[in-house]
Order: C-alpha cells, then structure tokens, then sequence
C-alpha cells in the first residue's frame, strides 16, 4: 500500500496528464454540477480559489457567482509562522500576484480585511485525492486542514463553512488514510455527480 507521500505524488502526475482541452472539458462539467447542487445556490459567501498544478478550473464558478450575486472570496497565505490560510473579497477587475509558491492570490496589505470562516457559507477547495467516505487527500502543506480546524473535532452534525472538495474522477482512491487533524468534507463534487457525505 502507497504511503500518503507515494499517492499524492502519483494522483498529481495523474491529475497533469490530462491536456489542456480534456481538463477544461472535465472542470465545465464540475462546476456545472456544483451550479445545480442546492447548498451552493442557497450560499451567499464562498470562498473558491485559481487552479494551479492541473487543479480543477473553477473560474466558470467564479463568474456565475459574480453573477448571481454572491461573494466570492480567495484564499491568501497568512503570515510564515502560522500556516494558515486568510480569506479576501474577490470582485471582477482585482489585481492579482504570484505568492510564494507561485500560487495566485489578490494583492493584498495587513490591514486589508479577511473574512472569518465562520461567516462563510461554503469553502470549495480542490483535492487531490478522495474516497468515498470523504477522506481527503491535499497537497501536503496542512494549510486547510489547520485554517479549518475548528471543524475537525465538532461533535454536531454539521459545523460552518460547509466544505466542498472539488476533483476529477481519475483523484478517487479506495480508501485515504485519515488523520485526527483531518477536516472532513461535507461533499465532493467530480464531473460524473456530486457526492453528499455525513
């Protein structure tokens, strides 16, 4: 059996193997299936995030959610020492850089005001691998996992931002080994069906 560091970097190689057409072809039809799914149409603030490493392209969702009206947030890197991720307002015309892995993310000042998660309705993050218990696999960095780590030991049945993995159907595995520090998702969206948990 692969360790987590084995598949990850399987399941990526996987993942950047599809051409350009087939994985524009593949994140249309995710987001078209998220756009139907009830819980995204009644959020009003969601936070998505740009594609990177062959990730799912979820830009279709940010432009309908423009559309219809709800705030869009992006993730940004908070300070070295904690890890975390902050939250920043995304509109139409924001200027964008390269942060330190080459991610892009809104420009952004310390004093700029970050959204908490807590008054998020919906995080859609990409994934790179999946089972179908909602065991999540992500880049390694635990960025996620530690900005969403009020969620990891809730005991109620379901505790805000409500988290939705995005990935193709080639990133689900049969099983994903979970950590105590693992959030878990509350559904998965791929381009065949989006997939409720819990």
């Amino acid at each position: 059996m692969a360790s987590r560091h084995e598949l990850r970097q399987q399941l990526r190689q996987q993942r950047r193997a599809l051409s350009s057409s087939e994985r524009k072809q593949l994140s249309h039809r995710i987001c078209q299936n998220l756009v139907r799914d009830r819980h995204y149409q009644h959020a009003r603030h969601i936070t998505l995030y740009l594609a990177n490493d062959g990730e799912v392209d979820v830009n279709y969702l940010i432009r309908h959610a423009w559309a219809m009206g709800k705030q869009v947030y992006l993730p940004v890197l908070g300070l070295r020492h904690t890890g975390r991720l902050w939250f920043l307002p995304y509109a139409p015309g924001d200027s964008l850089y390269l942060n330190r892995f080459g991610i892009a993310e809104p420009v952004h000042a310390q004093r700029d005001r970050y959204q908490p998660l807590r008054r998020i309705d919906m995080v859609v993050l990409p994934l790179v691998g999946f089972d179908k218990h909602g065991h999540r696999l992500g880049m390694g960095g635990g960025y996620y996992d530690r900005s969403l780590a009020h969620r990891a030991g809730s005991t109620s049945h379901w505790c805000r931002p409500r988290c939705c993995g995005v990935a193709f159907d080639l990133q689900q595995c049969e099983n994903i080994q979970s950590h105590p520090w693992d959030v878990p998702l509350d559904m998965i969206a791929t381009e065949t069906a989006v997939l409720h948990l819990g």
